[in-house]
């Protein structure tokens, strides 16, 4: 089987533009990563693609250079050249939902998220409404759009405060504020890093900051790991890398919620991450990430499986791995 696995930010969908630095390593680490358990999977030809002003060594068989104004011509034509796609990119924007929707368009297998699975978990509201539907505990949100009065809209919110992009990936455009003026200040930094008239505002969580990688197979998930988040909290949040596993009290109650994920979102499948806090009250969730994550560098260090092989086999066959004993400690920063 032909497959194409495409990063977003390696791969060419900045071509001609800025490429930011964090970014840059992120998805270079997870591409790489990828590309090397697919390339001990002989039976399966591997295609990928790179920005042409970046030099990677990349294990795949056939490398797509993509110039600068060329990157939905190659992108389609490698989809079109492929049996199955497997996708990295941001839900900022709706880059991952558009990219998915063009491999659905082309009758071709995902082997990530299908379209409807990433328009759910990549909207943060749409996410807090079916984590809120299902009686699960998630952070006390508010829409807001950028004219609204802000203190009469946060009125029934604790401080410190969360201000986040409705569309975001990651710690992208997340703002703390530990009063009102803060709060103001942090709202005009955000109306500079997304092209959404509307944002949300949550009632920050204290407590460990975590992480859960799944597989899923679109009926049911299956939890390997559940990690360490390094976040640097001041005035925004930065991720900063994280510590494969962790070891909780709160793990399995953690796990057994998950593992009816994909029935609360239809169309999760493949390679999901789940991000949350460990808090005292309980677990309590932040957002899903419908792709792979940064986690994965890790989680296949310590890991008794071929995690690409384990990606074909929830696609294809609907196979779940078993409860995963993990050997080791990973730590990774960025």
């Amino acid at each position: 089987m032909k497959i194409f696995i495409h990063e977003f930010i390696t791969g060419g969908g900045l071509a001609g533009k800025e490429l930011p630095a964090s970014l840059l390593r992120e998805g270079f680490l997870m591409l790489e990563a990828l590309l090397e358990d697919f390339s001990l999977l002989p039976q399966h030809q591997i295609i990928t693609s790179y920005d042409r002003r970046l030099n990677l060594k990349l294990p795949a068989r056939q490398k797509i250079p993509v110039e600068e104004g060329a990157y939905q011509e190659a992108f389609l034509s490698a989809v079109k050249a492929s049996d199955a796609v497997l996708l990295i990119a941001p839900e900022t924007d709706e880059i991952l939902a558009e990219l998915t929707r063009t491999v659905e368009k082309e009758d071709k297998l995902l082997l990530g998220s299908r379209a409807e699975g990433v328009e759910v978990a990549g909207n943060k509201l749409l996410t807090y409404r079916r984590f809120k539907d299902r009686g699960v505990a998630f952070p006390e949100t508010e829409e807001v759009s950028f004219t609204e009065n802000l203190i009469e809209k946060t009125k029934n919110l604790r401080f410190p405060l969360i201000l986040k992009p409705i569309d975001g990936a990651g710690c992208g455009g997340v703002f703390l504020a530990k009063n009102v003026d803060e709060l103001v200040v942090s709202r005009h930094q955000l109306a500079r890093e997304t092209r959404l008239d509307r944002f949300l505002i949550q009632e920050y969580v204290q407590g460990v900051h975590a992480s859960v990688s799944l597989i899923s197979n679109g009926s049911r998930g299956a939890p390997l790991t559940l990690n360490a988040q390094f976040i640097e909290v001041s005035n925004r949040l930065i991720y900063k890398g994280g510590s494969v596993p962790l070891e909780h009290p709160l793990k399995q109650e953690v796990f057994h919620l998950l593992q009816a994920l994909p029935a609360w979102i239809k169309g999760l499948q493949g390679y999901v991450g789940v991000d949350l806090v460990l808090a005292e009250r309980g677990p309590v969730f932040i957002e899903i990430n419908p792709r792979l994550t940064t986690s994965y560098i890790g989680v296949r260090k310590i890991v008794p499986l071929n995690l690409a092989e384990a990606i074909l086999e929830a696609v294809l066959d609907e196979k779940l791995p078993r409860e995963v004993e993990v050997a080791g400690q990973v730590h990774f920063t960025l």
